[in-house]
């Protein structure tokens, strides 16, 4: 399946752009707005930052699950994709969300179109679930994921250490009807 580009228009003068990862795209790019999320916050569970032959690796081994830049001035400020929640066939309609945005960049309406475009895309791919894993620390996603139809549907409680702290991992779900 491919996966066009798009466009959003911020105003007269800002464009952002969301287009597939091709494996010889800028994975640097891409891993820097990862490992800003490693070593800045508790949104990404390592601690270590990766390197961008390991990030393109791991995404590239789920063939036919896209992984999207987002860009701005030629600028990637955001990344976003789809994985599989479970490697059995008859789970395959039940797929994970993940997208992580500079925070200079949220509260424009970016998130939300990523959000909506994870979804049109996995919907169009036959699935049905859509799961975000989200640390206990990160109150803005869960309030975000809440507001556009995700609730809340377990947790692993201590689940992780980062920075001297325990953070649970909250699982949540968004299901939509079948075509």
């Amino acid at each position: 399946m491919e996966f066009p580009s798009e466009t959003i228009i911020l105003d007269e003068v800002r464009r952002v752009m969301i287009s597939p990862m091709l494996e010889d795209d800028d994975w640097q790019s891409a891993v820097a707005v990862y490992n800003y999320f490693i070593t800045e916050s508790m949104e990404a569970y390592g601690e270590q930052p990766v390197t961008a032959e390991q990030f393109k690796k791991r995404h590239l081994a789920k063939p036919g699950y896209p992984l999207f830049k987002v860009t701005e001035e030629d600028a990637t400020i955001g990344i976003a994709g789809l994985s599989p929640f479970h490697h059995a066939e008859t789970i395959s309609r039940t797929i994970m969300v993940s997208y992580f945005l500079l925070p200079s960049h949220t509260g424009q309406g970016i998130g939300t179109r990523l959000l909506h475009m994870l979804i049109e895309h996995g919907t169009q791919m036959g699935a049905v679930n859509f799961i975000a894993h989200i640390s206990s620390k990160n109150h803005n996603s869960i309030k975000f994921h809440e507001k556009h139809g995700f609730h809340k549907c377990g947790r692993v409680s201590r689940a992780g250490i980062k920075n001297d702290q325990f953070f649970d991992i909250v699982w949540m779900q968004k299901s939509v009807e079948f075509e």
